[in-house]
């Protein structure tokens, strides 16, 4: 029996370390080749890399490629798509996706969007977009100094350049009543 037990442990010891080894190794279980998710997979993980070696006009013109084409990129690669389409001056396309992160909540990439957003409102010419987020991000933040720099500078925007005050007159102009 002691032989027959020490091989019984000795197999379960050998499965629980093939198992323990098999999810280290591998947490989540790869895409099957030639499929969808697989070319997704591979799609993400270059935008990554090319992000991560400053490579931020090409990140902005394949990552916007993916996005048209139906790609779902996660918040995060979203985001790192959308401040390489702002850095490479492509506005309309950065505030699109900027606003897309933010409306997503997922954090902590929808948080890190929200003055981006806010501050390509304002290069655009939108500082009523733009005051919302940037009143957003100082509730969170309230010692933002680049959030405190952007709400007032949209801020004088909004403010008319100048006032008309109507105190009415006693002239007539001129005209005369006939009775």
């Amino acid at each position: 029996h002691s032989v027959s037990f020490s091989w019984g442990v000795m197999a379960a010891c050998l499965f629980a370390g093939a198992a323990t080894a098999a999810s280290v190794a591998d947490p989540l279980p790869e895409p099957f080749p030639d499929t969808p998710e697989a070319r997704a997979t591979a799609d993400a993980d270059e935008l990554e890399d090319l992000y991560t070696q400053g490579r931020i006009a090409e990140v902005a013109r394949r990552g916007l490629a993916l996005i048209r084409g139906g790609g779902q990129p996660d918040a995060e690669l979203r985001l790192k798509i959308a401040l390489s389409l702002s850095a490479t001056r492509q506005t309309p396309a950065a505030i699109e996706q900027l606003a897309a992160v933010v409306d997503t909540w997922e954090m902590p990439a929808a948080k890190q969007a929200r003055l981006p957003l806010a501050n390509a409102y304002r290069w655009s010419g939108r500082a009523d977009l733009a005051l919302p987020h940037f009143e957003h991000v100082l509730k969170q933040e309230p010692d933002n100094a680049a959030a405190r720099s952007g709400l007032t500078a949209v801020t004088r925007e909004l403010r008319p350049r100048a006032t008309v005050q109507w105190t009415g007159t006693d002239d007539n102009g001129g005209l005369q009543v006939h009775q």
